[in-house]
C-alpha cells in the first residue's frame, strides 16, 4: 500500500558533484529507482485476498507482508543516506538495488506466508538503500539552479507508482498471479542498475561522518518491531496475555533507551533538538497521522472490494483509482496554497477531508455497493494530496537550512512508521471486532462458535482452505447462517478500523491547529521545489 510522503533527505544540501553529460538516462534511472522501490506496497494491497487464499495466510500474516517492508525500510533510511555520503552514492544504490532484487525473488518464490514476509522485509531493506540515494545521485548530477525539474520528476515517480501500483498489481495478479508483482519489481530494478552503471559517475561527500550510530539504529528497529508484533498479535494472544504485555514493556524500554542513547551520541541517528520547533513537531505528528489513516484505507479497501463486493483482483485494482487518482491531482495544489496562506490552512482542509472520508467509509455495512464507497475514497485521496506538500514545507522551513537534510531524514523515517503502525493498530482493531462479532452473531443465529473456531474461520470469504474446512465441520443446516455471520462480522470489523482512522485523523487535526503556525516566523531557505509524494503502501 502506497508507503510514504518524502521530504528531501539529509544529503540534499551537500555540494553537487561532477556534472554528467548523460543526465537524462541518469534522471530516468533514479526516478525509476524511487518509483519501483515503493511499488511493492502499492501493488501488493490489491493481491492480499488472493494471497489470503493461495497461502492460507491469516489476517495477521497479511499485515506483516506490508509491515515487514515498511519497518525494514524506515529503520534504515537515514543510515543508508549517511553511508552513501561517506562511501559512495552509486555504490550504495547498487547494493540497495541488489538487496531489493533478492528480496523480490524470494517473495515471488515464497511457498508460505513466513517466507513471503521475509522476502518483503528484505525488499524493504533494499528500498531503504534506493530511495534517498537515488535523489543524492540527482543532486550530484545537476548544479543547484537546474535541480528543480529533476527533483520534481523524481518525486512524481513516487506519485505515479502509488497511483498505478494497485491497477498494475491487480492486472498482474489476475493474468499471471501475485508472484508476478515481485517479479516485475525485480526486472525493473535490475534494468535500472544497468542504466545507472552506464550513465552515472560515483560521488560522495568528503566531509561526511564515517561512522553510523549503530546502537541507535538497532534500538529503533528493535523497539518498532517489538511494538508492532505486540499490537498485531494481541487479538490472537489476548490484549492482557503475558506475551503481549511483556512485548509492550520491552518496546517501551527500548524506546526509552533509544532516546537516552540519541541524546548522548556524538553522531546521533536522530537529532532530538528538531522537535523543539513547533512547526517541525506539528508537521511530523500530522504526517504520521496522515500515513496511519491512509494506509488503514488502502489496506482494508481491497479486502472489502473482493471479499464483500465480489470484485476480481483486476476489477479491485481499477476500483481503487478513486482513492489514488485525486491524490495525484491535488498533490501539486498544496504548495502554491501554502505559499499564499501559510501551511496550516491546506493541512487542516486536507486532514479534515481525510477524516470525513473515513467516517463515510465506516458507515458501510455488509450490503454496501461500490457506488457507496468510491466518493468516500475520493475524499480521502484528495485530502491526502492537499496536505502533503504543506506538511513538508512546514517541517523543513522550521529548521535552519544547514540542517535541512538531517531533518528531512527524520521526517521521511517517521512517515514510514505511520504506515507500519496504521497497518498494525488498524489490523488489531479489525481482528478483535471480527472475531468477537463472529462469535456473537453466530450465537444469535443458533450456532455455537468459540474463539478458536472464530479464528479458524478467518479467510472464509476469500475461500482460504483452512477456513472452508472448518466450515465443513458444521452441519449443512448451519453453514449458511455461519457464513452470513462471518460476512457481517467482517463488515463490522472494517467499520471499526475505518472509525479508528477517522479518530486518528481528527486527533491530528487538533494537534495541527495547536502546533503548526499559520505563518511561520521565518522561512529559512527550504527550496521551492520541495514536494511531497504519496505515502508508501
Amino acid at each position: 500500500m502506497a508507503p510514504l510522503p518524502r521530504a528531501i533527505p539529509h544529503h540534499l544540501h551537500l555540494p553537487a558533484g561532477t556534472a554528467h553529460t548523460r543526465r537524462t538516462p541518469t534522471l530516468v534511472a533514479m526516478a525509476t529507482a524511487n518509483g519501483i522501490a515503493q511499488f511493492p506496497t502499492a501493488a501488493i494491497a490489491v493481491a492480499l485476498p488472493t494471497i489470503h487464499s493461495d497461502l492460507d495466510a491469516s489476517t495477521s500474516q497479511l499485515q506483516w507482508t506490508i509491515t515487514a517492508f515498511t519497518l525494514a525500510m524506515s529503520a534504515f533510511l537515514i543510515a543508508s543516506g549517511r553511508l552513501a555520503d561517506s562511501f559512495g552514492r552509486r555504490r550504495v544504490l547498487f547494493a540497495g538495488t541488489g538487496v531489493f532484487v533478492a528480496g523480490s525473488v524470494l517473495a515471488a518464490a515464497a511457498p508460505n506466508a513466513a517466507v513471503l514476509i521475509a522476502g518483503c522485509a528484505l525488499t524493504g531493506l533494499g528500498a531503504a538503500g534506493m530511495i534517498p540515494t537515488s535523489l543524492a545521485v540527482i543532486v550530484a548530477s545537476y548544479p543547484p539552479d537546474q535541480r528543480g525539474l529533476p527533483i520534481g520528476v523524481w518525486g512524481a515517480a513516487s506519485a505515479v507508482s502509488s497511483a498505478v501500483g494497485p491497477l498494475l498489481g491487480g492486472a498482474l495478479t489476475g493474468a499471471i498471479g501475485w508472484p508476478a508483482i515481485f517479479g516485475f519489481g525485480a526486472v525493473v530494478a535490475g534494468g535500472l542498475v544497468a542504466v545507472a552503471l552506464w550513465a552515472t559517475a560515483e560521488s560522495s561527500d568528503p566531509q561526511a561522518e564515517h561512522r553510523i550510530d549503530g546502537t541507535g539504529l538497532a534500538l529503533a528497529a528493535a523497539s518498532m518491531t517489538t511494538l508492532s508484533l505486540a499490537v498485531i498479535q494481541a487479538p490472537t494472544w489476548g490484549l492482557t496475555s503475558p506475551t503481549t504485555l511483556v512485548l509492550l514493556v520491552v518496546a517501551l524500554v527500548l524506546l526509552v533507551l533509544f532516546v537516552v542513547v540519541e541524546r548522548r551520541a556524538p553522531a546521533p541517528l536522530v537529532d532530538l533538538s528538531f522537535f523543539r520547533s513547533r512547526n517541525f513537531s506539528g508537521a511530523t505528528i500530522v504526517l504520521f497521522v496522515l500515513n496511519f489513516t491512509l494506509i488503514t484505507a488502502l489496506f482494508f479497501l481491497p479486502l472489502q472490494l473482493q471479499e464483500l463486493l465480489g470484485s476480481s483482483v483486476t476489477e479491485a485494482g481499477v476500483q481503487l483509482l478513486p482513492l489514488m487518482g485525486p491524490m495525484v491531482v491535488t498533490l501539486p495544489l498544496g504548495g502554491p496554497v501554502a505559499q499564499r496562506t501559510g501551511p496550516l490552512l491546506p493541512i487542516v482542509v486536507g486532514v479534515a477531508g481525510m477524516a470525513g472520508g473515513m467516517v463515510w467509509l465506516s458507515s458501510a455495512d455488509a450490503g454496501v455497493t461500490y457506488g457507496g464507497l468510491w466518493p468516500a475514497m475520493a475524499l480521502v485521496g484528495a485530502g491526502t494530496g492537499l496536505a502533503l506538500t504543506p506538511m513538508n514545507l512546514a517541517a523543513m522551513n522550521a529548521i535552519p537550512s544547514r540542517q535541512s537534510g538531517a531533518a528531512g531524514g527524520v521526517f521521511t523515517t517517521l512517515s514510514g512508521l505511520g504506515v507500519s503502525f496504521g497497518v498494525a493498530v488498524g489490523g488489531a482493531v479489525f481482528n478483535a471486532v471480527q472475531l468477537s462479532r463472529t462469535e456473537s452473531l453466530a450465537g444469535d443465529a443458533g450456532v455455537s462458535v468459540d474463539a478458536a473456531t472464530a479464528q479458524s474461520l478467518d479467510g472464509l470469504l476469500s475461500g482460504a482452505p483452512g477456513a472452508s474446512q472448518t466450515l465443513a465441520t458444521f452441519p449443512s443446516s448451519q453453514q449458511s447462517a455461519l457464513t452470513t455471520a462471518v460476512r457481517e462480522a467482517f463488515a463490522d470489523g472494517l467499520a471499526r478500523a475505518y472509525q479508528l482512522g477517522a479518530v486518528v485523523a481528527l486527533v491530528g487535526l487538533v494537534l495541527a491547529l495547536a502546533l503548526v503556525r499559520a505563518r511561520p516566523p521565518a522561512d529559512d531557505g527550504v527550496p521551492a521545489d520541495v514536494a511531497g509524494a504519496p505515502p508508501t503502501a
